[in-house]
């Protein structure tokens, strides 16, 4: 695992030995950060892992596994594809490719309406897709 940006108090490449997630915070435990001191100089970094690395359980949830995802929209049909999430400080953007530009749209209650394998359903706003 890689640790980005690299911070050099502490090696940027780390084993981790334990991961918790419960439903507020996200908690990762590394073989080579050994006291408070080292983990506050981790803290909102972001951790890079070679995909072959990641078992079935480690696939991501939420915003980022909707990435490649198709955007549909109730009243405009399909949009494009979920091309990135961008988080923002009230909600995650969802970065969507559409008609050759990109469009922002909150990944917020009421205009994410749901999520599928194939595609995130949305009821976007008068007017949002124009900006």
């Amino acid at each position: 695992m890689a640790i980005l940006p690299p911070n050099f108090e502490v090696d940027r490449f780390q084993v981790v030995l334990s991961a918790t997630d419960d439903g507020e915070d996200q908690r990762v435990r590394f073989a080579g950060v050994a006291d408070l001191g080292d983990a506050k100089t981790c803290v909102g970094a972001r951790v890079l892992a070679p995909e072959d690395e990641l078992s079935p359980e480690d696939e991501p949830e939420g915003p980022e596994a909707w990435i490649g995802l198709t955007a549909i929209d109730e009243a405009f049909g399909v949009l494009g594809t979920v091309r990135s999430v961008e988080e923002g400080p009230a909600q995650a953007l969802l970065v969507i490719e559409r008609e050759g530009r990109e469009v922002l749209v909150p990944a917020v209650e009421p205009i994410l309406v749901d999520v599928d394998e194939a595609a995130v359903h949305l009821a976007c706003p008068p007017g949002l897709l124009d900006l």
